[in-house]
């Protein structure tokens, strides 16, 4: 049984391995549509992350100069990817330099400290008793 779809895995010279739907194959390139990064994560195994998630492309040129080897995907690696891509909704990501990054870290821990010091009832600057002075 002939499957029109050829999802295939992508080691790029750079490291980086992807895997999307074969579209087209031309004599200098490939083109991919929606392609995945292929992440290795700590529990040994491996996982799915957008290629370009900052853009809404869905097809991407890649130079076959660029490519060491490329193959297709076992069966169960197109399943999962194919549901992957399928019901991924796109992250909105936040751009910010790096002093709003560190400004929202330092405001999101002040708050959590805040909470957790309301909660167990501990005032941070306890009050001193006067001292009594003798002449």
């Amino acid at each position: 049984m002939d499957n029109p779809t050829q999802v295939r895995h992508f080691k790029l010279a750079n490291g980086e391995e992807i895997i999307g739907v074969l579209a087209v194959k031309n004599d200098d390139s490939y083109l991919i549509e929606r392609p995945v990064s292929l992440i290795p994560n700590m529990l040994g195994h491996m996982q799915f992350q957008p290629w370009f998630p900052l853009s809404d492309t869905s097809t991407f040129k890649v130079y076959k100069v660029n490519v060491i080897q490329s193959a297709p995907v076992d069966e169960y690696v197109k399943e999962e990817y194919i549901k992957f891509v399928l019901d991924t909704k796109k992250t909105k990501y936040k751009i910010q330099s790096t002093q709003q990054a560190l400004s929202d870290i330092l405001k999101k821990e002040r708050q959590y400290i805040e909470e957790q010091l309301e909660e167990a009832e501990i005032d941070l600057l306890p009050e001193v008793p006067e001292k009594k002075v003798l002449h």
